[in-house]
């Protein structure tokens, strides 16, 4: 056998050298019929110091692709951020999940460009944005000003950097996309980055039999592979591994058995700055027949969800790992994908051996390549999975369809699969506190492209508590959902276990740090009004006598911050008031902080603060007190210490 892999790996160089030019030659001419024309120098560097990244483009982030690349502000927050060719502010939004505080800036040349995780604007947009809120009582938004109100040239500062939204630190996240917002590009061909020499590497290699007859290495289930770097290419080898010396072990590239149809996944990162990100292409050659490629230039916002598809989403869910499948799920949609190749499945049914090929190319154009041997082994033909007898109902991915029994229903929308599903069902009782039986939806390991809809009949509800119930995912949380005639129906975008439960209690809140020090009123002799603080302090006055008297040690705040939670349904409001004037507060569900910053409604005369936080079944929780012996320092507009 050894004989025969050695002839094949020397007739494959042979052969590797008369068609290497061919190849690069269709490869290039294929490149530039895919690549736009990408103006370089049109955009600049947002940010007053060297691009170093912290994230890359089209990484593998849970659900979604990741859409542009992260900047470092040098760990710190409220740095410039200036826009990157001349324009006019087409778009703010304020969310205290996502992007946080963001801003997008639309260019002549028909881009728009994204600006998120600030911490406040420029300071003559941040006194529009506030009045704006405070008009209106809204903390969070999504506004498209006038054309003509905030015109900017490039290099102009247009917010401050920040950690706001769903942001691991300190950075700004900075997008490039078409005019009407849709198509998101890799900023990376705008320049930014002059050079770059680091390859893509490969860490695994996994082969999926598709069809009743495959097998891989006589085994009808997944197969993985480390991928080992040797002779400038990757192979893959076994996991078995031969001990060589004392913690130390050799492992050895070995043909590959396959039968059937099967398809190949691969663990693949490109290096740039010291960060680990995905590459810009991949393509897969049979024999040096292409039967399957991707170029990620661009992707559409509408279709980010749609990785699921693309990677092991099961293996993405239990160890984390981004095995991308180079191979078409029937309901696939991914625009960069290359349609003229087919499904990229393989099908191997003689009993020769085949050399498979999987490249991975960078933004830059550097390349690696993943190269193994399978041999096709019919002696297994007996190897057939037994037939799945657990399913309850056959799901058509390009059809609407409809489970039902007497106390459950799941509607699944055409298209809302990415393949035929063999769905499961079951149902238990909970351990208490459900309002209904626990329904097993499927497997929490099966993705969904958008959102099925579940109705769960419930035991007899009170009428005063109806309108508290949620429906919950017993591994995600509250799914919300509404109550009508002894069914709840709520929407959701993730198979699990399902019940229906009650959110009675308001949300918490609490102050942290020390609570200011409080200063009450109290008449002394003769109609006189001293003002003694809560924690008085007392000392011995003439024959024993314990005396109170005023402590003036006042503090200098700038803001006030607290914890906010809920238990169930989650927080769908928070409203902040002094001497009952609305006053805007921030929420960073992150760290579940809300900070109210000192602006003009904040005086020394002010009495009384009080914050309302109301969850999604109307529950309020309220804090309230006097605001104390503080000096207010208060943050000019667009200037957060």
């Amino acid at each position: 056998m050894k004989n025969i892999a050695n002839n094949l790996e020397t007739d494959y160089q042979l052969k590797k050298i008369l068609v290497s030019i061919a190849l690069t030659i269709c490869l290039s001419i294929g490149l530039q019929a895919q690549t736009k024309p990408y103006p370089r120098d049109y955009l600049v560097n947002p940010l007053e110091f060297p691009v170093n990244l912290s994230g890359g483009y089209g990484e593998i982030r849970p659900n979604h692709f990741h859409a542009g690349i992260d900047l470092r502000t040098q760990q710190s927050i409220n740095k410039r951020v200036l826009s990157a060719a001349d324009g006019y502010i087409w778009r703010i939004v304020i969310n205290m999940k996502g992007y946080g505080k963001a801003i997008y800036v639309k260019h002549p040349a028909g881009y728009v460009t994204l600006y998120a995780h600030c911490t406040s604007y420029a300071p003559e947009i941040e006194k529009w944005v506030r009045m704006y809120q405070y008009e209106n009582k809204k903390p969070e938004f999504d506004l498209y000003p006038d054309s003509t109100l905030f015109p900017v040239k490039q290099g102009d500062l247009i917010a401050y950097s920040g950690n706001t939204g769903s942001s691991g630190g300190p950075h700004v996240h900075f997008e490039v996309r078409d005019a009407k917002g849709e198509t998101l590009i890799h900023p990376l061909h705008f320049g930014f980055i002059n050079e770059d020499r680091q390859k893509p590497y490969f860490a695994s290699i996994t082969l999926y039999p598709l069809s009743n007859s495959a097998y891989i290495n006589k085994k009808i289930t997944d197969q993985s592979f480390p991928a080992d770097y040797r002779d400038s290419t990757y192979t893959a080898v076994f996991e078995h591994r031969k001990k060589i010396r004392r913690r130390k072990y050799k492992v050895t590239p070995d043909t590959i058995r396959v039968y059937g149809t099967f398809g190949i996944g691969v663990e693949v990162f490109d290096r740039l700055q010291g960060i680990r990100t995905n590459v810009n292409k991949l393509e897969v050659f049979v024999d040096d027949k292409q039967t399957f490629g991707y170029k990620l230039d661009e992707f559409k916002y509408s279709e980010t969800r749609n990785i699921n598809a693309l990677i092991d989403y099961e293996d993405r869910l239990s160890s984390n790992e981004k095995t991308q499948k180079l191979f078409l799920q029937p309901n696939e949609k991914l625009s960069f994908i290359r349609n003229d190749l087919g499904s990229g499945k393989i099908t191997i049914t003689d009993d020769q051996m085949h050399v498979i090929k999987v490249v991975a190319t960078d933004v830059f154009g550097n390349q690696n390549t993943l190269r193994f041997i399978v041999k096709g082994e019919p002696d297994y033909l007996d190897l057939k999975p037994h037939p799945d007898k657990e399913y309850v109902q056959l799901m058509q991915y390009n059809k609407d369809e409809t489970f039902k029994t007497t106390d459950v229903e799941v509607f699944f929308p055409k298209d809302v699969l990415y393949d035929t599903l063999h769905f499961k069902y079951g149902k238990t009782r909970g351990k208490g506190g459900y309002y209904s039986p626990v329904h097993r939806i499927h497997s929490p390991y099966t993705a969904l492209a958008d959102n099925i809809e579940v109705k769960i009949k419930t035991d007899y509800i009170a009428p005063e508590l109806r309108s508290k119930l949620v429906m919950v995912n017993l591994g995600t949380g509250s799914i919300g959902g509404t109550y009508e005639n002894g069914w709840m129906k709520a929407k959701t975008v993730y198979f699990g276990s399902f019940a229906v439960a009650a959110d009675t209690k308001a949300p918490t809140i609490s102050m942290r740090g020390k609570e200011p020090e409080f200063i009450v009123k109290k008449k002394g002799r003769k109609g006189k009004v001293k003002y003694i603080k809560t924690k008085k302090k007392k000392r011995r006055g003439k024959r024993g006598k314990t005396q109170e008297v005023v402590v003036r040690t006042p503090r200098v705040l700038s803001e006030y911050n607290f914890t906010i939670s809920d238990n169930l349904s989650g927080i769908a409001r928070y409203d902040g008031y002094i001497d009952d004037v609305w006053v805007l507060c921030e929420f960073d569900p992150k760290t579940a902080t809300l900070t109210y910053h000192f602006d003009e409604n904040m005086t020394p005369q002010s009495a009384c603060f009080r914050l309302e936080v109301t969850d999604k079944v109307g529950n309020v929780g309220k804090y309230e007190f006097d605001i104390g012996n503080i000096i207010i320092k208060v943050n000019p507009p667009g200037v957060y210490q």
